[in-house]
């Protein structure tokens, strides 16, 4: 893995972050992604999120896993606005609140139209901000996850109409005799 810093990363990884998991399921989950998005060693990835937490946590699972190079920066509203021009990245997962700030700067939406695979999690999307998105076509996914998945399982395409959640490769969602829900990853 290739790791390019414009600033230091935080010395310790998961101190505010509640949940604990293994580092073999953390490696394991991004299979799926890895080849639901056709990902590999060329794929140059952008960590804008802490971090400390688990979706900062998983852009440097996904570098390892993909064997990818991956940009740190400072977790902030507006991402691209130090990013060196020459920084293009492919991947990068945001929360609706980077977007939506990116969307109203003229000089982010440049580099928001030029990433390949935007995923977005953390949040429901606004019905303004997938309609924004729509409009500037921009090539983005909403995630569906929780905690317990310790990522993402599913991704809905963000397009016209509602929006079609698709499982990720080996990922089977059912539920048990008392009908509840569940996912699991083979």
């Amino acid at each position: 893995m290739k790791i390019i810093s414009s600033k230091k990363p935080p010395d310790r990884l998961g101190h505010q972050n509640p949940f604990k998991s293994s580092g073999i399921r953390c490696l394991k989950v991004q299979k799926p992604p890895e080849l639901f998005f056709n990902t590999n060693s060329t794929t140059k990835l952008l960590c804008c999120l802490n971090p400390e937490y688990i979706a900062g946590k998983m852009m440097l699972v996904r570098a390892m896993v993909w064997d990818c190079p991956i940009w740190l920066i400072e977790p902030k509203s507006n991402p691209f606005s130090d990013l060196d021009n020459d920084i293009s990245p492919d991947f990068v997962a945001m929360v609706p609140l980077q977007v939506e700030t990116c969307l109203g700067d003229p000089k982010a939406l440049i580099k928001l139209k030029k990433i390949s695979h935007l995923i977005i999690g953390g949040a429901p999307l606004s019905q303004s901000l997938k309609s924004q998105l729509i409009e500037n076509k921009i090539s983005a996914w909403q995630t569906y996850g929780m905690t317990e998945t310790v990522s993402h399982i599913a991704l809905a395409k963000i397009d016209k109409g509602e929006l079609e959640y698709q499982t990720l490769p080996n990922v089977e969602i059912g539920q048990d005799s008392e009908e509840r829900s569940g996912s699991n990853r083979q």
